[in-house]
């Protein structure tokens, strides 16, 4: 019950958080986004964007409801706060089926006080969603294992009426899981790509006792589910003239991404934030491979998240820019091995049950502190910053903007809607001149955002800027002068 009641207060706690915390430009990027698709427009053909995009198809239904206002951002907020539940009830799961309910709670418990998973499931992500896809694919593909393991199944299956055996329902399910996923974002082929490599391992270790005829049957329904959601995206875009633009921007473009960094930094800080649910999670990782040895712990599905655990952490030093939401997919599994870690001394007696409900209690406490400390993180200027745009413009305006999102309710003055460091790496000077200051005339842009992005780009657009532009005495918003709204 005591887990529970710290469970509970981690969750309780995100709310008033959600209320007050600053926005990442993420989050303004993601729901201008989903405002383009509700006024018409068609992602990557219409405007850029460099997410798979279920989520912004998600938020669109929010504009009907609450309208082209501030609130939007905390009804987009609320759902992940919806979706955070889902990853801690999934979490809890995966922990259940392979190490028990003690275990369940124990992963549940410390994924609640960490900073980073914290800090990024408050965002409005596509992260967020991609992860409960993701842990729902693992866990149907653990129990699919698990069922082709049992000595059981084949006289199961000969028994059964059904021409769809529960385990070929596992690994569709499985596979349709991941491509929901990835079509949330691309960073879960990393995903996919580890769930691949079990399906290899389940194909070489003899101990998964099913023949290999039908191993090649559950592979090939997990890569045809898998596909499901991915053609029928295609399809969509296809139809709408944006196929190949969908492709580029999110695969092509992707994999040419020319800013990159190394993860230690981040590392770093999540060792900083949370050293003992990395000792420890780490420990039970281990523990696991050691355990893969055994016969029963291959026909437990085991090695599963194993096996995926290590591909993920291997993926941050492949990936381009290893950004904290990247660990998202697999703090989870370090929490899972957290809990089998405690739920392992709970086994031995009832006094050592309490001790680890003890120390774990105190591991996960102290973190209370950082968590309030969000509080502090305040949006009041941001809000502003949106709420003074949204008073000098229609909403037939354009803003130009490089990387604050203030500009999020109204529409873009450029394809390129966000100008910050990595996305002006890719452009060509022309991109980065002449284009945008042609379609900054054609549009006959209201608003620009001189930030710091911004004040990077070429001489010619700083001219016209000074030229067509005077400051608004409000932070770094310049709007158009007078004299060039009264030729328009």
């Amino acid at each position: 019950m005591i887990i529970l009641l710290f469970i509970l207060a981690a969750f309780v706690l995100r709310i008033p958080i959600l209320k007050v915390r600053y926005f990442d430009p993420d989050e303004f990027q993601h729901l201008h986004g989903a405002r383009q698709i509700y006024r018409g427009q068609i992602p990557y053909r219409d405007y850029f964007e460099h997410h798979t995009p279920f989520l912004h198809f998600t938020l669109t239904g929010f504009y009907p409801i609450f309208g082209e206002e501030i609130r939007v951002l905390f009804a987009a907020r609320a759902l992940m706060l919806v979706f955070t539940a889902a990853i801690l009830y999934l979490t809890y799961a995966l922990a259940k089926t392979l190490y028990g309910i003690d275990a369940g709670l124990f992963a549940a418990l410390f994924l609640s006080y960490v900073i980073m998973f914290l800090e990024k499931t408050i965002e409005v992500r596509p992260d967020v969603p991609a992860v409960i896809f993701w842990l729902a694919s693992l866990i149907f593909m653990v129990k699919g294992i698990q069922r082709v393991s049992s000595p059981q199944q084949p006289m199961a299956e000969a028994q059964s009426n059904t021409r769809f055996p529960l385990p070929n329902l596992y690994f569709m399910l499985s596979g349709l899981m991941i491509g929901v996923a990835i079509m949330f974002t691309q960073k879960t082929l990393f995903a996919f790509g580890c769930l691949l490599i079990v399906l290899a391992w389940m194909f070489l270790d003899r101990r998964v006792r099913t023949p290999w005829r039908r191993k090649l049957k559950l592979a090939g329904i997990f890569l045809g589910s898998m596909m499901v959601p991915v053609v029928l995206t295609c399809l969509f875009f296809y139809a709408n003239g944006g196929l190949w633009e969908f492709i580029n921007c999110n695969f092509i473009m992707n994999s040419r991404w020319r800013v990159r960094f190394r993860p230690y930094d981040y590392i770093k800080r999540l060792l900083s934030q949370n050293p003992f649910f990395f000792a420890i999670g780490l420990s039970g990782l281990f523990a696991g491979t050691f355990r893969m040895r055994k016969k029963d712990e291959i026909a437990k599905g085991s090695f599963a998240p194993v096996l995926c655990t290590y591909g993920l952490i291997a993926s941050l030093f492949i990936i381009p820019v290893p950004y904290r939401q990247f660990y998202l997919l697999f703090l989870p599994l370090l929490a899972m091995y957290c809990g089998s870690v405690f739920s392992r001394m709970t086994k031995v007696s009832v006094r050592r049950k309490y001790l680890a409900v003890s120390i774990a209690i105190v591991i996960t406490a102290y973190l209370l502190v950082q968590t309030v400390d969000q509080l502090s993180q305040r949006n009041d200027g941001q809000l502003a910053n949106v709420e003074y745009i949204m008073n000098v413009t229609t909403e037939d305006d354009t803003v130009l903007d490089g990387w604050s999102g203030f500009g999020f309710l109204r529409s873009h003055a450029y394809y390129y809607f966000f100008l910050h460091s990595e996305m002006l790496a890719m452009l060509s000077e022309k991109e980065r001149s002449d284009d945008l200051i042609n379609s900054l005339e054609e549009k006959r842009t209201k608003v620009v955002i001189y930030d710091g992005a911004i004040k990077t780009l070429p001489k010619e657009v700083q001219e016209y800027i000074s030229s067509k532009y005077k400051p608004s005495g409000h932070g770094d918003i310049w709007v158009r002068a007078e004299s060039e709204l009264a030729t328009d």
